[in-house]
C-alpha cells in the first residue's frame, strides 16, 4: 500500500513539474516596440583587455558575458566564445535541460510498476521506485534558465539568467538584437 501511495505522489510531482516547465516557456514576452527605461551602464574594467581597436562594451550581463558594438564575448576561466554580432543567426531564452535523465527517470518508474504489477519482491520495486526519484529529482535539479546566442556555425553561448528580472533579459536580447543591426548597417 505504501508503494502505491508513493508512485501517485511521484507520478503527481513529475506531472506538476513538466506543468511549471510548460507555462515558465513563455513567461518572458519581448515586446520591441515599447519604450524601455534603461539604467545607465557601467563598464567592467575586466573586460577592456578583451576589446579590439574602436570596440566599445555597450552591455554585460554577468561577468564573464559582454556585449560589444562588434561581438558578444564569453569568458570563465580558460574557456573563451566570441560571436560577431554579424554571424548570430538566434538568440533565444529557455530551459537547458538532460534529457536523458528524464528518460531514465521514466524508464525505472516503469519498471516500478510492472515489478509491482508482477508480484516480484517488494525491495524490487521499492530500489526502482527510488531510482526513478532519484532521476527525477536530478532532471529538474539539472535544468537552468538560460540566454542562447547561437550563430551561423560555431559554438553557441549560453548565459545562465538566474535570479534575473525578465525585464533585464529583454532589454539584453534587445540590445544584441539592436547592435546587430547597426552592425550589418555599417558593413552594407
Amino acid at each position: 500500500m505504501l508503494i502505491k501511495i508513493a508512485l501517485i505522489i511521484l507520478v503527481a510531482l513529475v506531472a506538476l513539474g513538466l506543468f511549471l516547465d510548460w507555462k515558465n516557456r513563455y513567461r518572458i514576452q519581448v515586446r520591441f516596440d515599447e519604450q524601455r527605461n534603461r539604467e545607465p551602464f557601467n563598464e567592467n574594467p575586466k573586460a577592456r583587455k578583451l576589446f579590439l581597436n574602436n570596440e566599445v562594451q555597450l552591455d554585460a550581463l554577468t561577468n564573464g558575458d559582454f556585449l560589444t558594438n562588434y561581438r558578444v564575448i564569453q569568458e570563465y576561466g580558460d574557456e573563451k566564445n566570441h560571436i560577431f554580432l554579424e554571424k548570430i543567426s538566434s538568440v533565444c531564452v529557455h530551459f537547458k535541460s538532460k534529457p536523458l535523465l528524464l528518460t531514465l527517470g521514466i524508464i525505472a518508474l516503469m519498471g516500478t510498476i510492472f515489478a509491482f504489477l508482477s508480484d516480484f519482491d517488494g525491495a524490487l520495486a521499492f530500489v526502482s521506485f527510488l531510482t526513478a526519484l532519484f532521476l527525477f529529482i536530478a532532471y529538474f535539479a539539472s535544468r537552468q534558465y538560460v540566454i542562447s546566442i547561437i550563430p551561423d556555425g560555431g559554438k553557441a553561448i549560453y548565459i545562465v539568467v538566474k535570479g534575473l528580472s525578465s525585464s533585464r533579459i529583454a532589454d539584453y536580447i534587445f540590445n544584441i538584437q539592436e547592435a546587430k543591426l547597426e552592425r550589418c548597417a555599417n558593413l552594407a
